[in-house]
């Protein structure tokens, strides 16, 4: 999700899929899904809670349709993106902080805060409304 996030986007799909047939992630068949709509200035922790009670959601409708839910095929190629890392949080002093607000949002302040290294020095920025 947080790719999606630092791509600006305001609506992001959360689907609940079955194990795929070979050992691709995300490539199997799509049971559920729902929207997370994000407004644009929310910051990690409201983000995860938004997800986080998405993703329940989908659970709790698996769980009374169980064992008689449908599934759909996935259209497209399925798509696998890694795991950020705290390096990913790496601010870009000779960018305005408003082309990077995306990546100030989805920086978690305890485990991968924002940084940026000036004069050999790693500065840590931690964000809060």
């Amino acid at each position: 999700m947080e790719w999606e996030k630092k791509k600006k986007k305001k609506k992001i799909t959360n689907s609940l899929v079955l194990l795929g047939e070979n050992e691709k992630v995300d490539s199997g068949k799509i049971v559920l899904q729902n929207l997370i709509s994000l407004q644009g200035n929310e910051l990690y922790d409201e983000i995860r809670e938004n997800q986080f009670h998405s993703t329940f959601k989908l659970i709790k409708k698996f769980l009374d349709i169980y064992p008689n839910f449908k599934t759909k095929k996935q259209k497209g190629k399925s798509t696998f993106l890694r795991r950020r890392t705290p390096e990913d949080s790496e601010i870009n002093i000779n960018k305005s902080l408003k082309s990077q607000f995306n990546l100030l949002r989805i920086a978690n302040n305890s485990e991968s805060p924002a940084f940026f290294f000036y004069k050999n020095n790693k500065y840590i920025l931690k964000i809060f409304k």
